[in-house]
């Protein structure tokens, strides 16, 4: 929601008589304002407020930082096989945890996520980052390196890697960025 020149992200779950955080941030912002209410706590003293900085405002401040700044975080596991990262991107389903578990399992190199990766543009190179997200294989680990490659996972009958052209993968890509669609 647009609040003359700021933008207002909102977390109201339903059945809540109060959003449970709203940030504030203007384009191209350095900080962001974060307003949490305070629960009914029916009068009593000591009420609980949750740290509202997770899942989804975590991600949603970073895809709105890394936009300005040449980059995206991308629904994939990493895989870091010496000095270069490898993307497999999925949607969810596609077999990116399970794909995880089974390199990591075999030694290949490190598993950097199973989830969430973030790709950026730095001095002329793609380089690819582990996040702080584990998916279903509980994978994280913070490292980088220039990105080498990107596999899209889906389910199939055999095992095969096939060749893609740009456009499609750059479409495929855009499916499984978080990036400000609205925006």
């Amino acid at each position: 929601v647009r609040d003359g020149a700021r933008t207002l992200l909102c977390l109201a779950p339903a059945g809540r008589p109060h959003p449970l955080w709203v940030a504030a941030f203007a384009r191209g912002a350095k900080s962001v304002d974060l307003f949490c209410p305070l629960p009914d706590d029916g009068g009593k003293a000591g009420a609980a407020v949750n740290l509202p900085f997770v899942y989804p405002l975590d991600q949603l401040l970073l895809m709105h930082y890394f936009t300005r700044r040449r980059g995206m975080l991308v629904h994939g596991a990493g895989l870091k096989l010496g000095k270069r990262i490898f993307l497999f991107a999925g949607a969810s389903g596609a077999g990116k945890s399970t794909f995880a578990e089974l390199l990591a399992r075999a030694g290949l190199g490190t598993v950097l996520s199973d989830e969430r990766m973030i790709v950026r543009s730095l001095k002329g190179e793609l380089l690819a980052f582990g996040t702080p997200w584990p998916g279903t294989a509980n994978i994280a680990r913070p490292g980088s390196a220039p990105l080498a490659g990107i596999f899209f996972l889906r389910h199939g009958l055999r095992n095969e890697i096939l060749e893609i052209s740009a456009g499609e993968a750059s479409e495929r890509l855009l499916g499984m960025a978080s990036i400000p669609w609205y925006d």
